[in-house]
């Protein structure tokens, strides 16, 4: 197993973890900079476990939206039909990638997420909306989980905006009268040409 070892310039600890990844690979995690051999120690052995487990995702410089337009073509054209296919298409080129798309898919956080959908409730969407492209998120993160390209789902941890009751807006007498006779007037004409 890996020693944590001391660097005399830095004056931190570093090491380097030797694992085989699920083809068999040998591959190395090296980390440096840390304050403290036990703290050295920590780290290596988190990454461990997490490795042991199946769940280590090795550095990648994948940005959102790369991975959104690769998920699209392979993964979710298969799972939906053509139109539902172009909405999601449609709520990330609106709303995804311009606000999320450059960031790296691994730096992606919940604080960012939660941005996101606050800004798009600020912009005036409405909650079905913002549910809708919260949703194409939610699935194609999901999907990177299964890739082991992440570990979790920022998404999942956002707060949405309450559902607003809308008041229903009745015709005074009046106006109902008004309607008819503008509906009346503009049959007339329809029948006339």
């Amino acid at each position: 197993m890996a020693v944590p070892k001391y660097d005399e310039k830095t004056k931190t600890w570093r090491f380097i973890f030797d694992y085989q990844d699920e083809t068999g690979e040998r591959k190395q995690i090296r980390r440096k900079g840390f304050k403290s051999k036990s703290e050295a120690d920590e780290k290596m052995l988190e990454l461990k476990n997490e490795v042991n487990a199946g769940q280590y995702s090795s550095p990648n410089t994948l940005t959102v939206a790369n991975f959104f337009e690769d998920w699209f073509k392979t993964d979710r054209i298969l799972q939906v039909n053509e139109t539902t296919y172009y909405h999601n298409y449609l709520a990330f080129k609106n709303h995804i990638k311009p606000k999320l798309g450059n960031i790296r898919l691994q730096k992606l956080t919940p604080m960012q997420c939660q941005k996101f959908v606050t800004g798009m409730h600020e912009e005036g969407y409405a909650r079905n909306s913002i549910d809708r492209v919260v949703t194409v998120v939610k699935k194609a993160l999901d999907k990177a989980i299964m890739y082991k390209i992440i570990k979790d789902n920022p998404m999942r941890k956002v707060t949405l905006p309450k559902y607003v009751k809308l008041e229903m807006k009745i015709w005074t007498l009046e106006q109902t009268m008004e309607f008819l006779k503008v509906a009346k007037i503009i049959d007339f004409i329809v029948l006339m040409h």
